[in-house]
């Protein structure tokens, strides 16, 4: 039963260690989208992220239940406690569990990188704003009506 858990764990693993590539994937184009200013993408990058962490937080929520029974069936508190000798295919589980923290690495880097990139955007675009509102007013300022013959200054 617990061969089975184990084995069923790893499946898991690898679907999420799958799914944690396309959304690196995507990670990876959504900076591109960034840098161009690419407002349109960028939401349907973000849609399809917000997919696949879902589906990332299902499979995690699966593994926990099955971590949890194969912790109860071997009478562990800790999973490193269980004999690797006794179930080989908990080194198979081991490695794809690194390679999901690898991936999770380079994510939580380029996502920080994305991030300073955001910021540094929505800062040119602030600054931008504030560019336009100073040329209306000062246009609005020196703008000038005329009353029949009279000439009408606004200059503030």
């Amino acid at each position: 039963m617990t061969e089975n858990n184990i084995n069923k764990m790893i499946k898991l693993s690898m679907d999420k260690k799958n799914k944690l590539v396309e959304i690196l994937d995507f990670t990876n184009v959504q900076e591109k989208a960034i840098k161009e200013d690419n407002t349109e993408e960028l939401s349907k990058i973000l849609v399809q992220k917000d997919r696949l962490m879902k589906s990332v937080d299902d499979l995690d929520k699966e593994f926990v239940s099955l971590y949890e029974r194969v912790k109860a069936e071997e009478n562990v508190d800790n999973f490193r406690d269980i004999d690797v000798t006794k179930y080989e295919s908990l080194k198979g589980l081991k490695d794809v569990v690194e390679e999901i923290n690898r991936i999770l690495d380079k994510l939580t880097q380029l996502d920080k990188r994305n991030m300073e990139n955001m910021k540094d955007s929505l800062n040119k675009t602030k600054s931008d704003l504030k560019q336009v509102k100073e040329v209306q007013r000062a246009y609005k300022g020196y703008s000038y009506e005329e009353s029949g013959s009279i000439l009408i200054d606004k200059k503030k």
